[in-house]
């Protein structure tokens, strides 16, 4: 790692990681030098960005192997978006257990945060507002349900899991003609309709530009983290984990 997480560091994030779940020494490993790449690559604490890896494994049900993966996800979002890996990893476990729920992958909604986000709504905004569009097409209300018959559209569940999110808002836009009287009729919450708008804004165009960045994002993250600890705080950052493992 470069000198840029510490022995003390490692250890106390490891006690987190296995408190996640992953008692395995292999999976802390996997999940340690993830998380360290994400946290130094995004300006962020070690502590924070593991917390929000091991969120989005248990989330998702997926190993400790996937941890590289979805970190590069996590900085992909930030590249594409206008919110950091901080922010991102504070609030993305409110978030991914009900995307997990909604058969949405973890690519399609790193894409959407940072369109939405792109588009100048406030990260915690549009991981409130994707949450709560996200909880109305899984369970909608009797307006959205009587709505939804009468334009013909398919909002539940199963659309999500076999049309994907961009598939479902790509309906959505069409059949309401961007209507934001029939769209609030859908999704029932002014937060909601703010993320859905900027989705929708430019007929999802940013959306999918930024799902096939996520999927391209392989070893962007290791990429940040050799650039960041090139840096002269890079280097202090070394200098000091070299003496803190001295004194250790």
């Amino acid at each position: 790692m470069r000198g840029q997480a510490s022995a003390v560091e490692l250890t106390a994030a490891a006690y987190d990681v296995a408190s996640a779940g992953f008692t395995n020494i292999s999976d802390q490993t996997k999940i340690l030098e993830a998380a360290t790449m994400g946290a130094v690559g995004g300006m962020s604490d070690l502590n924070t960005v593991g917390n929000a890896v091991t969120s989005v494994l248990n989330a998702y049900g997926m190993s400790a192997d996937q941890a590289g993966k979805l970190v590069d996800g996590f900085i992909q979002t930030q590249n594409d978006g206008k919110i950091i890996i901080e922010q991102y990893a504070n609030q993305i476990g409110r978030l991914a257990p009900t995307a997990a729920a909604a058969g949405v992958g973890i690519e399609q909604l790193n894409a959407a945060l940072s369109t939405i986000t792109a588009k100048g709504v406030a990260p915690e905004q549009a991981i409130t507002g994707l949450n709560m569009a996200l909880v109305a097409v899984l369970k909608p209300s009797g307006e959205a349900t009587a709505l939804a018959k009468e334009l013909g559209i398919e909002f539940n569940e199963a659309a999500l899991k076999s049309k994907g999110l961009g598939g479902v808002l790509a309906e959505v836009a069409k059949k309401t003609g961007g209507s934001t009287t029939k769209m609030t009729k859908l999704f029932g919450s002014v937060d909601a309709l703010k993320s859905v708008l900027a989705l929708t804004s430019d007929g999802l165009e940013s959306f999918e530009k930024n799902l096939k960045n996520q999927g391209k994002a392989a070893g962007v993250a290791r990429k940040a983290f050799k650039d960041m600890s090139n840096t002269l705080d890079g280097s202090l950052k070394g200098l000091d984990s070299s003496f803190k493992n001295l004194v250790v």
